[in-house]
């Protein structure tokens, strides 16, 4: 019960942030800073976090290309459907060893057929319970229940006049994701974020939407302890 309340007041405060002015402006100081600062002073204050994304390749698609994601992304291993488990899980800790500032953030890129995708509209009063108001409807919306599906919802347009949001929504069946998500828990990997791919436009390079379907409930915490650390070092001077 404690816990609900946290989440609702926790979810009502980023929506009462996205509704300020403070993200523009954020937005704007960050702008105009970022150019006056050399590139490696920006990157020592703060690096973008490390990342790993799974994608799935070969003929059939259950293999996985796994590439590590940043200032020279690179793949860095493949993982075939037919590989055991046990030397997999070696390879994967091997790989998340190699990160000196903490753990990566972990990536599954999903291909784009696996993930339907909607756009629909909603009372702007919702906003504030985004991710609920989309659960009620769900089924009005997808030919999908919410409990069958992985869901995430952003809002792409605010109508102030006429009271309505515009909202991106994207599924995927839980059914069809349980194959990958049995693969990776043998191997030891918890995904924090799963997405769609999208077309590059860097070459080679994956490249994805910007959702996430994992619920919040089942998403690993992550802490990026570089940026934590550059953070209380910044409150302390």
């Amino acid at each position: 019960m404690i816990q609900e309340r946290i989440d609702e007041w926790t979810r009502d405060l980023k929506a009462r942030y996205q509704k300020s002015a403070l993200p523009a402006f954020f937005e704007w100081w960050w702008g105009e800073l970022s150019p006056l600062m050399p590139e490696r002073l920006k990157n020592r204050w703060m690096p973008p976090a490390p990342s790993l994304w799974l994608v799935p390749s070969g003929d059939d698609g259950r293999d996985l290309t796994i590439w590590q994601l940043g200032e020279e992304s690179q793949q860095v291993d493949v993982f075939r459907a037919d590989e055991q488990a046990n030397f997999l899980k070696t390879r994967w800790q091997a790989l998340l060893d190699g990160f000196e500032h903490g753990a990566p953030k972990v990536v599954l890129c999903l291909p784009t057929d696996d993930v339907l995708g909607r756009e629909v509209e909603l009372p702007l009063a919702v906003e504030a319970n985004l991710h609920q108001a989309v659960h009620y409807q769900l089924d009005q919306f997808t030919p999908f229940e919410p409990s069958m599906v992985y869901f995430d919802q952003k809002v792409t347009h605010r109508d102030v006049d006429n009271a309505r949001l515009h909202v991106a929504l994207r599924v995927a069946p839980i059914q069809g994701l349980m194959d990958w998500l049995d693969r990776l828990e043998s191997v030891g990997i918890k995904p924090h974020i799963i997405d769609r791919l999208v077309e590059s436009h860097t070459g080679s390079v994956p490249a994805r939407e910007g959702f996430n379907l994992l619920s919040e409930s089942k998403r690993p915490k992550y802490v990026y302890q570089r940026a934590q650390l550059n953070w209380r070092l910044a409150g302390l001077a």
